[in-house]
C-alpha cells in the first residue's frame, strides 16, 4: 500500500500480458485512481474501470512511444479506409476484367524493377506514376486508366504498397542487394503521390510492426494464432512458422525500410527536403527503439540491419552525435539485449555487438552493398 495513495491496495502486472496492469481500488474510494507507471512501459493508454467490478481499475499500457503509436494508428485506420473502398471494384464481378489490367498495369513494372540501369528503372518508375495520375497505359495490346473508375487509383495505389512491401518480405530477404532499386521506385513515387507514402508505412508496420517501434500486446480473447500473426509471423498448417525464417523475412522488410531512408529521390544527388521519409525519419526509430524494453532475437536483430544499411549515412549527416549514440548503444541497450536473450540464443546479439564495437574504434562505416551510385539515373 502507498502511504500518499491509501485507496491502492495492490498493482500486479500480469506475466502473460506485460503491457497490462491492474490496478485494485478500495470501493470506499472509487473516485480515486493511482496509476504507477513502469520505467519499461511508460505510456498510458487508457483506464477503464469495469462496471461489474467498480474497485477494479484496469490501465493499458501502450508498448510503443506515443507519437509513434498516435501515427500508427492513423496510418491503419486509413489502410483501413482503402480496403474498405476498393471493395467496389474487388467485390464487383462485372469488374473482374478491369480489375485484371489495373492489377497487371501495378505488377508488370513492380516485378520488374532491378538495377541493370537509370534508364530501365526510369521506365517502371514512369508507368506506375502515369497509372496512379489517372493517365492511360500501356497493358499487353490494351490501353488502361485507374481515372474510369472513382475508387481505382486508390486500389492501385494500394496494391502498389503493398507488392512494394512484400518485396522486403519475398525477394530483399534473400537478395539485401535488391532493396536499393525497390528504395528508389518506391521513393520515386512517393514524392509524386503523398498518398502512396501513407500505405507504404501502413503496410511496412502491418507487416512489421517493430518498424513502428511497437511491441504489440496480446489482447483478451485472441487466439494464439492470431497474435503471432499480430507481430508478424506466418501461421500454416497450425504451426508458427520457425523462428530463423520469420527473423529472416523481417529482416528483408527493415532493410528495404531503411533503404527508402537512405536513398535520394530520383534526379536528386543527396539528402534535402524533398525526401519524403528521410534521415531524420531514421534517427527517430532509432532513439525510439534503443529506449525501449528491447525483445528476444527481434529487437537486435533489425537494428543491426538498420546500421548495417543506415549507418554510412549516419555517420556523414550527424558526425559524432551518431558515434555519442552509438557509444550509449554499447553500454546500456545491448546489456538489455543480452538479458532477454535465451540460453544459446545470443547470436543475433552477438552480431550486433561486434558490429558496433568495429563501428566505434574505426569511426566509419562502410557504405551498404547494392547502393546505387550517384551517377546512376544518368546510365
Amino acid at each position: 500500500m502507498y502511504p500518499q495513495y491509501p485507496c491502492i491496495v495492490c498493482v500486479e502486472v500480469y506475466p502473460q500480458y506485460p503491457c497490462i496492469v491492474c490496478v485494485e481500488v478500495y470501493p470506499q474510494y472509487p473516485c480515486i485512481v493511482c496509476v504507477e507507471v513502469y520505467p519499461q512501459y511508460p505510456c498510458i493508454v487508457c483506464v477503464e474501470v469495469y462496471p461489474q467490478y467498480p474497485c477494479i481499475v484496469c490501465v493499458e499500457v501502450l508498448c510503443a512511444p506515443e507519437d509513434a503509436f498516435e501515427v500508427y494508428q492513423t496510418l491503419q485506420t486509413r489502410l483501413s479506409e482503402v480496403e474498405q473502398q476498393e471493395t467496389a471494384i474487388t467485390g464487383n464481378v462485372q469488374l473482374k476484367r478491369y480489375r485484371f489490367d489495373l492489377q497487371k498495369a501495378i505488377n508488370t513494372p513492380v516485378n520488374a524493377i532491378a538495377a541493370t540501369s537509370g534508364s530501365h528503372l526510369r521506365d517502371k518508375l514512369q508507368r506506375i506514376i502515369a497509372l496512379l495520375s489517372g493517365h492511360q497505359v500501356d497493358v499487353g495490346s490494351k490501353r488502361v486508366s485507374a481515372a474510369d473508375h472513382p475508387v481505382a487509383i486508390a486500389f492501385c495505389s494500394n496494391l502498389f504498397a503493398s507488392k512494394i512491401v512484400k518485396q522486403g518480405d519475398e525477394q530483399i530477404s534473400s537478395n539485401h542487394e535488391s532493396a536499393f532499386p525497390v528504395a528508389a521506385v518506391a521513393i520515386g513515387v512517393w514524392c509524386e503521390c503523398p498518398a502512396v507514402g501513407e500505405l507504404l508505412l501502413a503496410h511496412f508496420h502491418r507487416r512489421c510492426p517493430y518498424l513502428v517501434p511497437y511491441h504489440v500486446p496480446k489482447k483478451e480473447g485472441q487466439t494464439s494464432e492470431q497474435y503471432y500473426r499480430s507481430i508478424g509471423y506466418k501461421h500454416e498448417d497450425g504451426e508458427v512458422e520457425k523462428q530463423d525464417k520469420f527473423l529472416k523475412r523481417m529482416s528483408g522488410i527493415m532493410r528495404l525500410y531503411a533503404a527508402i531512408i537512405i536513398s535520394p529521390p530520383p534526379g536528386v544527388r543527396r539528402h534535402h527536403s524533398s525526401h519524403p521519409h528521410g534521415l531524420e525519419h531514421g534517427w527517430a526509430w532509432l532513439t525510439r527503439v534503443t529506449n525501449m524494453q528491447p525483445w528476444p532475437d527481434i529487437t537486435a536483430t533489425l537494428l543491426f540491419d538498420f546500421l548495417e544499411v543506415t549507418g554510412h549515412a549516419f555517420v556523414k549527416t550527424y558526425g559524432q552525435q551518431f558515434n555519442k549514440l552509438l557509444q550509449v548503444i554499447v553500454t546500456e541497450f545491448v546489456p538489455k539485449l543480452h538479458q532477454v536473450s535465451p540460453a544459446g540464443a545470443g547470436g543475433p546479439v552477438a552480431r550486433l555487438e561486434s558490429f558496433l564495437e568495429k563501428c566505434i574504434k574505426l569511426r566509419h562505416i562502410q557504405p551498404p552493398q547494392g547502393l546505387l551510385p550517384a551517377h546512376f539515373w544518368q546510365t
